[in-house]
């Protein structure tokens, strides 16, 4: 009996051992895989901090390309009034802000192209700019006017406490400023058409910019520097527009030969009291049958009341 119960004890021990083994082996396999999930979430979680530092960024290097981009939208510069006895102009200065932009535009100044406009003092400032309810900004400028005088415009104003100018119009003179502009002119012409040397005009108009309404319009006709016709301008059902029918056309063609120059020119008077003559075309008599002729770009006499 007791032989036989040492060796049940001995059985017992070594089926406990066994339990215990089985028990640490799965155990250690439990503790494997755990270890194995955690290297997994691990990694997954290295993966995500690093996909959203990218995303954070991708979000500052947008957030820093809105700010440096072009804070102005657009901008303009059109005349309101002139001051004959003065000789002022005065101009609406305008910009707006670029979308999602927060900006305070503090000044605006006109000075020469190319000259530091904080060191420029030969003309005035304009502050205190309004806010509009079309989104711009903007406020009145008045200056001396000077007869073939380039000018540029340039506005300080502030974002996030930074102070920035931009230069935002050049004009390369200032009768780009007055009331009166011409926009565009058109009309046929003929030269020599059936062999008699003359210069023919037909259908002749012009359009002023703004639909501008001007006083004493008239088409002149000048050869060699003489005025050898002035016809009336007719007003149209247009605004701004003035043709020369049928006065240009009765003049029923213009005598002309090789080396005589001849200009079509539109004069008129503003309200103000100013007259302006526009060139509008130039022919250059060449030959019995040939001219060379001109489009000016900008061609415009400015005369100011004494």
């Amino acid at each position: 009996m007791g032989f036989l119960k040492k060796n049940s004890m001995q059985i017992l021990a070594l089926a406990l051992c066994v339990v215990l083994l089985t028990a640490v082996l799965w155990q250690n396999q439990k503790f494997d895989a755990l270890e194995a999930e955690i290297s997994s979430l691990s990694e997954m979680l290295e993966q995500q901090e690093q996909q959203t530092g990218d995303l954070r960024q991708q979000v500052l290097e947008l957030q820093r390309s809105a700010h440096t981009g072009p804070a102005l939208a657009s901008w303009s510069v059109t005349p309101v009034s002139v001051d004959a006895a003065r000789r002022e102009l005065t101009v609406w200065v305008s910009v707006t802000p670029a979308e999602g932009r927060d900006i305070g535009v503090n000044s605006a100044v006109a000075h020469r192209p190319g000259i530091d406009p904080g060191e420029n003092e030969q003309w005035p400032r304009a502050y205190d700019f309004e806010a509009k309810s079309d989104g711009t900004i903007g406020h009145e400028l008045t200056l001396p006017y000077e007869e073939n005088s380039a000018v540029a415009f340039t506005v300080v104003y502030y974002e996030n406490g930074e102070r920035y100018t931009q230069e935002i119009a050049v004009y390369n003179s200032m009768d780009a400023l007055l009331p009166v502009r011409l926009a565009e002119n058109w009309g046929e012409m003929g030269y020599n058409m059936s062999g008699d040397g003359r210069l023919y005009l037909v259908h002749r108009s012009v359009v002023l910019a703004d639909g501008a309404v001007v006083e004493e319009p008239v088409f002149r006709l000048v050869k060699n520097g003489r005025t050898v016709l002035e016809a009336p301008a007719e007003t149209t059902e247009k605004p701004g527009t003035y043709s020369g029918y049928p006065y240009l056309e009765e003049l029923g063609g213009l005598p002309c030969a090789a080396g005589d120059r001849v200009e079509l020119r539109f004069a008129c008077r503003d309200q103000a009291g100013l007259r302006y003559e526009f060139t509008l075309h130039t022919w250059d008599i060449v030959s019995s049958w040939q001219t060379e002729e001109r489009w000016p770009e900008s061609g415009v006499t400015v005369t100011w009341p004494e």
